[in-house]
């Protein structure tokens, strides 16, 4: 059943893991998209800026986007939790729902 697929889905955090299994069927495909796009990270490089806009000009994607995260490269970074409202520049959280 379709529900405890999404449920499944719902515990797999990895992006990438979740772009490997929009790849495995248009089921999977339909039932990931949005998980793998609640949350966009952008990154301060042409490439991620590029990549962003195109991501927001497709419909079946762009409408799945809450959160927008941004990382500052120019930042040395330790971790991967540094959390709004910690006393970081690092990342910004956008919250868009």
């Amino acid at each position: 059943p379709h529900e405890l697929i999404t449920c499944i889905f719902y515990y797999i955090e990895s992006p990438e893991d979740l772009r490997n299994l929009r790849e495995v069927s248009s089921l999977f495909n339909a039932l990931a998209t949005p998980r793998a796009f609640r949350t966009l990270r952008l990154r301060n490089s042409m490439e991620s800026v590029q990549n962003f806009k195109e991501l927001l000009g497709v419909l079946s994607i762009s409408r799945h986007v809450r959160e927008v995260m941004y990382r500052d490269l120019s930042f040395p970074r330790d971790d991967d939790d540094y959390m709004l409202g910690e006393s970081h520049s690092v990342l910004q959280l956008y919250d868009l729902s």
